[in-house]
C-alpha cells in the first residue's frame, strides 16, 4: 500500500476480499490469494473524538468502496488495519511500516 503526498493511494496484489463492496460486505470467510486486485484512488485522513482513534479514509477508483482505515502506532511501527466481512468480527488485514520508513510513502 502506498499513501502518496499527493493525497493519493494505491493498493498492489491484495486479496478482492480486502476491498469492501456491498455485494461482499459480509460473506468473507476466508482470503482467496489467487483472486488479487491492483486498485487506486485517494485518501484523506482524520480523527474520532469520541472514540479516540485516528483513520484514514480511502475511496477507489471504479471500486464501490469507501471506507476507513483504522491506523496504529506503536513505538518503531506504524500498522494500518482494514476490517475484513463484518466490522464488528475483529478480523482485519493489516499493513505495518517502521515508523522510520513512514513518511516516505
Amino acid at each position: 500500500m502506498d499513501l502518496n503526498e499527493d493525497m493519493s493511494i494505491e493498493i498492489t496484489n491484495v486479496p478482492r476480499e480486502v476491498i469492501p463492496d456491498y455485494a461482499s460486505l459480509f460473506s468473507v470467510d476466508e482470503l482467496d490469494w489467487t483472486d488479487t486486485l491492483n486498485a487506486s484512488g485517494s485518501w484523506s485522513s482524520g480523527f474520532n473524538k469520541s472514540a479516540n482513534y485516528s483513520y484514514i479514509s480511502a475511496d477507489f477508483i471504479d471500486l464501490i468502496a469507501l471506507f476507513k482505515l483504522y491506523t496504529e502506532e506503536e513505538g518503531s511501527k506504524i500498522s494500518i488495519y482494514i476490517p475484513i466481512g463484518d466490522p464488528d468480527s475483529g478480523v482485519f488485514f493489516r499493513f505495518t511500516r517502521a515508523a522510520s520508513q513512514a513518511s516516505s510513502g
